[in-house]
């Protein structure tokens, strides 16, 4: 079995020579999802080279491009490096390779595997959904909302929500590692950490029967729209718990809002707000199980996890981790549930064409 390097720098010396156009909306909300085209090169043809200069692409530089991102990455590479040997199936291996490829070449050189007919063919379906478009405004980004009824694409589901979110949610099922049947199940209990607008939990609770959610959510404006988007859904048990998670219960913070990507920092002043640690959340809840943890909280996801290892060696719950908010996640995230010796599993997979919402499935 050919190694992490071996596995890297084939991937990497096949593309060194694509070019590829890069989008212009990365997050699909004024324009639709369009398969990018490839530049041609080389080639003699005059046009060709100023099609390519026009667009900033320089061939000649595509090496030193390569040699800064490698150094500017060493963290990066590191992590994944490490997280390589931990993958329970080439699928997931595969994944990794290709994200790191995307890191060190950049999008104008690298497309990832997803971007497919599949891909478009998703997004298209999503689309039709819409069926009031610019419902709900909202101050990140300046984004419009629109509303989505979700029958078609087989969810009896109705959402205030926005194309990139509902595609990558519901369409391409971020929190499902279809290769190994990684999912919420009937009956389960389902943590959803990082609620946002309700995507996540409304998904949660909708693919299975007799579904319990609690979801983790403390910003008041995405409270607002998650609890309008749950009075579009009668029946949904899930439960929205206000406060920010972290390793304990006694630490104070900051609010930082910014929509779908809000964080918090350390405050004890009068209007900061007390983290809940998941492992006290449980005991105050007396919950007797817990099954599946999704966790996107913006970078605190190491916190949160040493929070949370009474649970976890207790109910031995899968575990659908964000892993793309630092360097480091890879390694760091990966080694904290290993190092637990409670026989956990680990896969990999992402589910934007920029590589982004990158999720480490882990089952014990």
């Amino acid at each position: 079995m050919k190694n992490f390097t071996d596995e890297l720098v084939a991937k990497l010396i096949n593309n060194t020579n694509n070019f590829y156009e890069l989008f212009e909306d990365k997050h699909f909300i004024k324009a639709k999802f369009e398969a990018r085209k490839s530049i041609v090169y080389p080639g003699i043809n005059a046009n060709v080279l100023k099609l390519i200069a026009k667009k900033n692409y320089n061939p000649k530089s595509i090496t030193a491009q390569l040699i800064k991102s490698f150094i500017n990455s060493q963290t990066y590479i590191k992590s994944a490096e490490f997280l390589y040997t931990k993958l329970a199936d080439s699928y997931s291996k595969e994944k990794l390779i290709e994200l790191v490829c995307y890191r060190l070449l950049t999008p104008s050189h690298f497309k990832l595997s997803i971007e497919n007919d599949d891909y478009l063919s998703v997004h298209r379906n999503v689309e039709k959904c819409i069926i009031d478009k610019d419902v709900y405004k909202i101050d990140f980004n300046n984004w419009n909302l629109s509303l989505f009824k979700l029958n078609s694409i087989g969810y009896n589901i109705n959402i205030i929500y926005y194309l990139m979110g509902v595609t990558t949610t519901f369409g391409i099922e971020q929190y499902k590692y279809k290769p190994q049947n990684i999912s919420v199940n009937k009956n389960d209990v389902v943590l959803d950490c990082g609620g946002c607008w309700g995507d996540t939990a409304l998904y949660f609770s909708s693919i299975a029967d007799n579904v319990k959610v609690y979801s983790f959510e403390f910003i008041h404006e995405n409270i607002k729209l998650f609890e309008k988007n749950l009075t579009l859904n009668k029946g949904c048990d899930i439960t929205i718990v206000q406060q920010p998670l972290w390793e304990d219960s006694n630490t104070y913070f900051k609010i930082v809002n910014n929509g779908p990507a809000s964080t918090i920092s350390i405050d004890n002043s009068k209007d900061s707000i007390q983290s809940i640690c998941i492992d006290d959340f449980v005991k105050n809840a007396d919950l007797q199980k817990i099954d599946y943890i999704k966790m996107d909280i913006e970078g605190a996801e190491e916190k949160a996890l040493k929070g949370a290892i009474e649970t976890i060696i207790k109910y031995k719950p899968t575990l659908a981790i964000s892993v793309y908010h630092k360097d480091d996640d890879f390694e760091k995230l990966t080694k904290l549930i290993d190092d637990l010796d409670l026989g956990y599993k680990f896969y990999l997979d992402y589910y934007t064409a920029i590589g982004m919402e990158i999720v480490l499935f882990c089952r014990c």
